[in-house]
């Protein structure tokens, strides 16, 4: 009787610190999400005020060039000038949202069938990650190319959703996203398996 009691103890206990953990690895998920939000949103303001100074910069150059022939190497290049800052605008993206923007995940395929069985999990930095880690699920625009242990998930998914979770330096492609588990599970509806990765009709594109 009494090994029994101390049995049902020592479960409580362990049922205990399970509970605890998994409460603490809950709180660390809100915080690290929280930074990256505020992080994403900060660099955003970078961007911002770097476009600002480069418009402001074009417009002087311009002006200290003046009248150029529109077929010279000069002009040319003020054309490709103004397209890099424009494209590094970060509003512009915010400006001209899709209705949907096409993702890919790629994993190996017992990941992929676990995936579609239990939903997303988001993984937990290591120690020595924690500086530089940024939570979510890692999608991307391009899709990648797979061996024959892998799989791809396709997702089609509102840009209005993802749009904060953009970790892409304006201009720069292949975007890349990293969204929270939770999110993409509420999405698992819209996710196809991606055919094989055909690297001709890649070149085609």
């Amino acid at each position: 009787m009494l090994e029994k009691a101390r049995a049902a103890e020592r479960e409580r206990e362990r049922q205990l610190r399970e509970e605890a953990e998994r409460r603490r690895k809950k709180r660390q998920k809100r915080r690290l999400e929280k930074e990256a939000r505020i992080e994403r949103f900060n660099s955003l303001v970078g961007y911002w005020r770097k476009t600002r100074e480069r418009r402001a910069f074009l417009e002087h150059l311009r002006q200290a060039i003046g009248a150029v022939d529109a077929e010279s190497p000069l002009a040319k290049w003020l054309i490709w000038a103004e397209a890099y800052v424009e494209g590094s605008d970060p509003l512009e993206r915010f400006r001209t949202r899709k209705q949907t923007v096409k993702l890919y995940f790629s994993g190996y395929k017992y990941q992929i069938e676990r995936i579609k069985e239990h939903g997303f999990e988001d993984s937990e930095p290591s120690d020595y990650q924690r500086d530089k880690y940024i939570p979510g699920i890692i999608l991307r625009d391009r899709r990648p190319a797979v061996d024959s242990l892998e799989e791809l998930l396709e997702f089609d998914l509102p840009e209005d959703l993802i749009l904060p979770y953009e970790v892409t330096e304006p201009g720069y492609e292949p975007r890349t996203f990293h969204v929270p588990a939770r999110v993409l599970n509420k999405c698992m509806n819209t996710v196809t398996s991606a055919a094989p990765h055909d690297p001709e009709s890649a070149a085609v594109e």
